[in-house]
C-alpha cells in the first residue's frame, strides 16, 4: 500500500504534481476493495498492493535521489515527512479497530489481536504474519482484523533500506547505481519465485520485504532513470494502452492458487512503471480525471480502513467453517461504512496532521513516540490477560473456558514446548504430542494425569501436521524427541479428518509409531472427536452482540469414518487408539445448555474436555493407569 502522497515532486522551488499518479492509486485501492469484498468480482485484485508498491518506490526515490544530488537529504527530516503522513491516520485506525475488538472477538482472538498490535508498533506485522499457519488467503487470515498492517510494514522497512543503499551506491560505485539497483530489484524477483514454489515458504514469500523489494526498486529504478533523462523514448499512447490493458487482464486472470509473488509480480509492474513513465498519454488523462484523482488522494484512509470493518463483519457474521461471502445488502452496508469512516480519517486526520509545521522532536513524541507506547501497553494488557475473557464472563460461564480448546492460564503459549499438567512434578511422565488437537484434549489428559499420579508434557501447536515443515512445528517435533526419553507413555493427537486420505501422511505417522514403540514406549493415539457444521462459540458471541447468526451446529456424520482408517493404522503398528467420544452417553450433546462442549467446529472447549472425561473416567482411569 503506498503511504506516500509525494505525487508532489519538488524539483528546486518548483512543485511538478502528478495527477494521474493519484488516479493510479484509486485504480490499485478499488481493486483492493473490491477482492476482499467478494473475490469471484476480481480474482487478481489484491494485485492492487503491488502497484501501491511500485508507486512508493517511484515517489520515495524521486525525492530522496534529488535530495541525495543536491546534498540536502536529511534522515530526519525524511522521516518526520513520513512520520507526519502515515502515522497519524494509522493511530486513528488502529483505535477504532481495538474498541470494536475489545467488544467484538472471542479471548484467543483477541489475544492473537494483542500480539500483532504490538508487531504495528515495530513494523513487524508482516514477520508476524509469516509466521503464521493461515496464509493471506485462507478463510482464517480473513478475520485477522489487522492483516492488511503487513504491506505498511514492508513499505516502512523499505524506507529505511533505501536511503542506505542508495547513499552507499552513489559514494562507492555511483556510476552503477541504476545496475546495481536492477541487480537487486531481478534477485528479490528470483527468491520470491523460487520461495512461493515451496510449500513451506509460501507465507514467507507474500509477506517478508526481501520477497517484495524488486516491486519497490521498479519504481526506483524508474525514478533514477527518468532523473538522469534516460528513458524518455519509452512513453507512447501505444504503450500506456498496452500497459492498461496487461494490468487488468492480470487482475482478472491470476487468482489465488496463482504462485505468488514472482516473476507474475514483475510482469504487473513494468507495465505500472510504464504509465508511471508516459505522463502525457490517454491513459495518463484518464487517470488524472478530477473523479479518479479524488479517490487516489482517499486511497491510504480507504486502505486503512476497509479491512477492519470487513474482517470483524465477517468475525461476527461466519459462524461456519467454510467459504463465506457477504450478502449484497451487507456488501452496501460495509461500503458506505468505510466510505464513512475514510472520509473522516482523510479530512479531520490525515490530511490536517501532515500539514502542520511541527519541529521534528514534537513530531517524534506526539506522532510516534506517545502513542506508540500507549498500543505497546494496550498489546501488553491483551497478551497478559490472555485477551482479557473475563470482560464476557458471566455468573455460570468462565469465558476462558468456553471460546478456548485450551486453558490459556495454564497453557498461555501458541507453540507449547512442554507445558505441564496432570499432577506436576511426579516422576512418572506422559509426553502428549500434536497439534491444536492435542491442545484441546489437554484438559482430559491433565484430569487423567491427576487421577493416575502422572505428569503431563504437552509438545503441541495449532496448524501443524505431521509433514508441517515451518519453523514453530519443527520447534514442537524437535523439542518432543528431546525431551520424551524418560515418559512411561506417550499420547499423540492430531486432526485426522483432512489427513486420513494423505499416504504420505499416514506413512509418516505409521514410522513414528514404529520408532516410538521400538524404544519400548507405550503409544497411544487419541481419535478425533465428530465434526460440527458451524462453530457454536461464534454463534453464542453473535447471539451475545445481537447480530443475527446462522442455524445451530450439528454433528456431522463424517465422524467416524476418518478415525477408523487412523484406527487400523494404529492397531497393524501395535499400538493402542482410544476413542474417547464413544463412551459418552448422550452422542448429540453439544453442551448442558448453559456451557458448550465444542470451542469451534472442531475442537472441544476446556469445558468439552472435562465433559469427555466425566463421562467415561472409569474407562480412562483403566486404560491409562500405568501398572
Amino acid at each position: 500500500m503506498c503511504t506516500c502522497n509525494e505525487g508532489n515532486l519538488k524539483v528546486s522551488s518548483v512543485i511538478l504534481y502528478r495527477p494521474d499518479i493519484d488516479g493510479l492509486r484509486a485504480l490499485a485501492v478499488l481493486s483492493v476493495i473490491i477482492f476482499h469484498l467478494e473475490p469471484s468480482y476480481l480474482r487478481g485484485g489484491f494485485l492492487g498492493v503491488d502497484v501501491f508498491f511500485v508507486i512508493s518506490g517511484y515517489l520515495i526515490t524521486s525525492i530522496i535521489y534529488k535530495q541525495i544530488n543536491k546534498d540536502t537529504f536529511s534522515f530526519s527530516s525524511f522521516y518526520v515527512k513520513r512520520a507526519k503522513r502515515i502515522l497519524p491516520p494509522m493511530f486513528f485506525t488502529l483505535s477504532l479497530t481495538t474498541i470494536f475488538c475489545y467488544i467484538v472477538l472471542l479471548p484467543y482472538d483477541f489475544y492473537k489481536f494483542g500480539i500483532t498490535l504490538i508487531s504495528v508498533m515495530f513494523f513487524a506485522s508482516n514477520v508476524q504474519y509469516s509466521l503464521r499457519t493461515g496464509d493471506y488467503f485462507s478463510g482464517d487470515s480473513s478475520e485477522w482484523p489487522l492483516l492488511h498492517t503487513w504491506s505498511l510494514a514492508a513499505e516502512e522497512q523499505y524506507y529505511f533500506v533505501l536511503p542506505l543503499l542508495l547513499l552507499g551506491i552513489l559514494k562507492y560505485r555511483k556510476n552503477l547505481l541504476v545496475t546495481m539497483l536492477i541487480l537487486f530489484s531481478i534477485l528479490s524477483f528470483l527468491i520470491a519465485e523460487y520461495m512461493s514454489s515451496q510449500r513451506h515458504l509460501a507465507s514467507f514469500s507474500y509477506y517478508l520485504i526481501v520477497s517484495r523489494m524488486g516491486e519497490m526498486l521498479v519504481g526506483s529504478v524508474l525514478a533514477v532513470c527518468q532523473a538522469n533523462g534516460h528513458i524518455k523514448a519509452f512513453r507512447s499512447n501505444i504503450l500506456a494502452y498496452g500497459s492498461l490493458a496487461l494490468i487488468l487482464l492480470l487482475m482478472v486472470v491470476v487468482n489465488e492458487t496463482t504462485r505468488f509473488p514472482g516473476l507474475v509480480a514483475l510482469a504487473l509492474c513494468l507495465p505500472v512503471a510504464i504509465i508511471i513513465n508516459s505522463q502525457n498519454t490517454h491513459i495518463n488523462k484518464l487517470f488524472a480525471l478530477r473523479p479518479i484523482v479524488y479517490v487516489g488522494l482517499l486511497s491510504y484512509s480507504l486502505y486503512l480502513v476497509h479491512w477492519p470493518v470487513m474482517a470483524l463483519s465477517r468475525y461476527l457474521l461466519n459462524s461456519g467453517d467454510g467459504d463465506f461471502s457477504f450478502t449484497l445488502t451487507t456488501q452496501a452496508y460495509i461500503v458506505v461504512l468505510i466510505v464513512i469512516l475514510s472520509l473522516f480519517s482523510y479530512y479531520l486526520i490525515e490530511k490536517p496532521l501532515r500539514q502542520n509545521s511541527l519541529q521534528t522532536k514534537s513530531v517524534f513524541a506526539f506522532y510516534f513516540a506517545v502513542p506508540s507506547l500507549i498500543f505497546i501497553v494496550i498489546g501488553g494488557f491483551i497478551i497478559t490477560s490472555k485477551g482479557a475473557p473475563e470482560r464476557i464472563d458471566t455468573q455460570e460461564v468462565r469465558a476462558g473456558l468456553q471460546y478456548s480448546h485450551i486453558d490459556k492460564s495454564v497453557c498461555p503459549s501458541l507453540v507449547n514446548l512442554g507445558c505441564k499438567l496432570g499432577d506436576v512434578g511426579s516422576s512418572k511422565r506422559i509426553v502428549f504430542y500434536g497439534n491444536s488437537h492435542a491442545e484441546h484434549y489437554a484438559e482430559y489428559l491433565s484430569l487423567i494425569g491427576k487421577n493416575t499420579g502422572q505428569e503431563v508434557s504437552l509438545y503441541a501447536s495449532g496448524g501443524c501436521n505431521l509433514l508441517q515443515n515451518t519453523s514453530k512445528c519443527n520447534d514442537v517435533t524437535n523439542t518432543f524427541i528431546k525431551e520424551k526419553g524418560d515418559a512411561e507413555s506417550i499420547v499423540i493427537a492430531y486432526r485426522w479428518d483432512n489427513s486420513y486420505k494423505n499416504t504420505v501422511l499416514l506413512a509418516k505417522l505409521e514410522a513414528l509409531l514404529s520408532s516410538l514403540l521400538s524404544q519400548h514406549k507405550r503409544v497411544v493415539v487419541l481419535a478425533q472427536p465428530p465434526l460440527l457444521s458451524s462453530s457454536p462459540s461464534k454463534i453464542s458471541n453473535c447471539l451475545r452482540l445481537n447480530v443475527k447468526c446462522g442455524a445451530p451446529p450439528y454433528l456431522l456424520s463424517s465422524y467416524p469414518e476418518y478415525n477408523g482408517v487412523i484406527e487400523r493404522l494404529v492397531n497393524n503398528v501395535g499400538a493402542e487408539f482410544f476413542d474417547p467420544y464413544a463412551y459418552v452417553s448422550d452422542k448429540s450433546a453439544l453442551g448442558d445448555g448453559v456451557r458448550l462442549y465444542y470451542s469451534d467446529a472442531d475442537h472441544l472447549s476446556v469445558y468439552g474436555a472435562r465433559w469427555l472425561y466425566n463421562e467415561g473416567e472409569e474407562k480412562l482411569i483403566q486404560i491409562f493407569q500405568n501398572e
